[in-house]
């Protein structure tokens, strides 16, 4: 298994310096910023073709682990048949920006989109509206585990953090989250 890793230092400096001889303090701050990092996963990639989908589709399944109905939404996916298309555990939302950040994707709002509907036109993301508030106009999230696992499987791999799953069969497994 290969990982490709992405590192990224964001600096605190909104200008440039005018003189180069002066010293800019804010730079010399005793606080260093911890380093982020984001891993992208070659069985991601592999199924995504593109190293940005991947990391995306990767942040989603992270999540989709911290989900506080969890037990209910690993029962319903295997449970569920390949065509359901109403689910009701699972569901997490996060805003366009906080993915964006997360993944540390540099790009247009609009860019991001069409990577995020590339994943929910193949049926690995599924995307809805809060239903219990009509009020909230905030997008929900949910990972389609039995798509994304068979379609991992179709290419060779075990789901990551699902290696025990096996939604195509009826014997009951042991599902755990993920502790990597």
């Amino acid at each position: 298994m290969s990982v490709l890793i992405f590192s990224q230092h964001f600096s605190e400096r909104k200008a440039p310096l005018q003189n180069t001889t002066t010293i800019n303090t804010k730079t010399l701050s005793s606080e260093k910023k911890k380093p982020r990092l984001i891993l992208i996963r070659e069985e991601l990639i592999t199924l995504t073709g593109d190293p940005r989908t991947a990391a995306i589709l990767g942040q989603f399944l992270y999540w989709c682990q911290r989900v506080p109905d969890f037990d209910l939404y690993m029962e319903e996916e295997k449970k569920s048949s390949s065509n359901c298309k109403v689910f009701q555990h699972g569901w997490f939302n996060k805003t366009t920006h906080e993915f964006m950040e997360e993944t540390m994707l540099c790009g247009s709002i609009m860019t991001f989109h069409r990577y995020l509907n590339f994943l929910v036109d193949r049926g690995w993301i599924q995307s809805r509206i809060n239903p219990h508030n009509k009020w909230d106009r905030s997008t929900q999230y949910r990972v389609n585990l039995r798509k994304s696992c068979g379609d991992l499987r179709e290419h060779g791999y075990n789901p990551p953090g699902f290696a025990k799953a096996h939604f195509a069969e009826e014997k009951k497994s042991d599902f755990g989250r993920s502790r990597s």
